[in-house]
């Protein structure tokens, strides 16, 4: 599956396989959301489905920066993880009625949730995005539990893209959890007064 990402391809030798479970690791000051909404974008050009699921922003940041959302509004799948969050009523379809506060029961809930939105795309690849997993970080039981779980529910159709910001993480800690994907991607920021580009460093496959 290739991206709109140049450099992205090039690292990932052009493509990454169907069935994949991949973990982008960005450093605080890159955009990881804006790097996941690059591939979906040009995903849905190509026909697929995409399932995007969201933790700590609403679903109308993902509505106002997919272009035309009008016409792929029906091949993406929304779980709403955050609105309940802050008192808001969701309009999802899919949304978590756990508060991120209470992680363990937010997790649990919260892949009970998105594998029900996984199930609903009927053709073609899927792409699913998991934003953000900084909000469970610490809770590394769960969290191996989570991505286990959902490693299992992941398709040959899909790749799945697990979305952290590193935020000083024991590397004991990073590389446990970094074992159980196919594929880790450091999500670099430029450094000095380099703004043009991101700088991706494929870390393991």
């Amino acid at each position: 599956m290739k991206s709109a990402i140049k450099e992205f391809d090039s690292i990932m030798e052009k493509k990454i396989e169907k069935g994949s479970a991949v973990l982008v690791i960005a450093d605080i000051m890159a955009d990881k959301a804006k790097f996941a909404l690059d591939v979906i974008c040009e995903r849905l050009k190509r026909g697929d489905s995409v399932v995007y699921f969201l933790n700590n922003k609403t679903p109308e940041f993902v509505k106002e920066n997919i272009k035309d959302w009008k016409k792929f509004r029906s091949s993406v799948f929304i779980v709403d993880a955050f609105s309940y969050s802050v008192g808001k009523k969701s309009g999802e379809r899919f949304s978590v009625k756990e508060k991120t506060v209470n992680v363990v029961p937010h997790i649990k809930m919260s892949y009970e949730v998105l594998f029900k939105a996984m199930e609903r795309p009927e053709k073609g690849n899927v792409i699913v995005v998991l934003d953000s997993l900084d909000y469970w970080i610490g809770h590394w039981k769960e969290l191996k539990g989570f991505i286990q779980k959902s490693k299992k529910k992941t398709g040959k159709n899909m790749v799945c893209f697990h979305l952290l910001a590193d935020m000083n993480f024991k590397k004991s800690d990073v590389e446990r959890y970094s074992k159980q994907f196919d594929y880790v991607i450091r999500l670099k920021a430029p450094s000095g007064r380099s703004r043009e580009r991101i700088v991706f460093e494929r870390v393991s496959k």
